[in-house]
C-alpha cells in the first residue's frame, strides 16, 4: 500500500501542478487537468486566489486520503480550492471549487 506523505512542490503562481511524496519515497507530479465531477473524494485542499500552501486531507483513520492498495499513487487526484477570507469578515466572493489533477 502506497500512501502520500507530503506535498514536495507546486506551481507557486496558479498551482498547475503539484508534486506528491509517497510512503515508499517516490515523488509523484499531477497536473491539473479539468473540473472534477460533483461528490468526488477530495486528497489536498488549497485556499485563495495564488492557491497558498496545500495541504493533504486525512481520512477519519489519520492516514492521508490520497493512497492506493498497490504500488505508487492513484493517477487522478482531487484539489479543492477553497475562496480566500473577505476583509471584514464578509462572505467570500466565491466558495470553492474542485479540480481533477492527473499524474503526468
Amino acid at each position: 500500500m502506497s500512501i502520500a506523505k507530503a506535498i514536495r512542490a507546486r506551481d507557486p503562481t496558479r498551482l498547475s501542478w503539484i508534486e506528491i511524496e509517497d510512503s515508499d519515497g517516490n515523488v509523484w507530479r499531477y497536473v491539473r487537468r479539468r473540473f472534477a465531477p460533483a461528490g468526488s473524494p477530495v486528497h489536498v485542499e488549497a485556499r485563495g486566489y495564488q492557491r497558498d500552501k496545500p495541504t493533504l486531507t486525512f481520512a477519519p483513520g489519520g492516514e492521508a486520503s490520497l493512497r492506493q492498495d498497490g504500488p505508487g499513487l492513484p493517477k487522478i487526484c482531487v484539489v479543492r480550492i477553497r475562496a480566500p477570507d473577505a476583509p471584514g469578515g464578509a462572505p467570500p466572493a466565491w466558495g470553492q471549487m474542485d479540480e481533477e489533477f492527473e499524474q503526468q
